[in-house]
């Protein structure tokens, strides 16, 4: 999980187990190296979660239409791989962009703890991951609905 601290600084909050950093690594936290079947098993957790929120009464009550397109920024999601939370706010930001016109045709996402893996499956889903952190800065010119991932530690 990223979380903010008072001084916009991204900071790290993990619960699950951690790897040695490879040499390699761009990243403290990122595991850059693609593993196929991981790959294939967080496409299939993805679909499953987006499967059940999109027959979840939240799901139908949330949605509603604009004539505007909307640029979506998601910030913080976390692990989307090793946490159900973050996959299901993923979920349903990629779901509003497939049901609805007024959601943008590009959802930006940007989290620290983002692995390699991780990083494929958000961009195969049609999203693009950004490289850097803007640090919830960014200057909006246009209509823009700011997605922040957030995860108890409860989960």
């Amino acid at each position: 999980m990223a979380i903010v601290s008072s001084n916009s600084e991204w900071t790290e909050e993990r619960h699950e187990t951690t790897k040695p950093k490879r040499k390699g690594q761009e990243k403290e936290g990122h595991d850059l190296e693609i593993d196929h079947q991981r790959e294939e098993r967080l496409k299939q957790q993805m679909e499953i979660s987006m499967k059940k929120i999109e027959s979840s009464e939240f799901y139908i009550h949330i949605m509603s239409g604009s004539e505007t397109q909307l640029q979506m920024v998601i910030y913080g999601i976390g692990s989307i791989e090793s946490r159900q939370k973050p996959r299901f706010q993923m979920s349903i930001a990629i779901l509003m962009k497939r049901e609805f016109d007024w959601v943008g045709n590009n959802i930006e996402v940007f989290d620290p703890l983002l692995s390699g893996t991780e990083s494929r499956v958000i961009t195969f889903l049609g999203c693009t991951v950004l490289s850097v952190n803007e640090e919830a800065r960014r200057e909006v010119l246009k209509p823009t609905l700011f997605f922040m991932g957030i995860e108890s530690t409860r989960s």
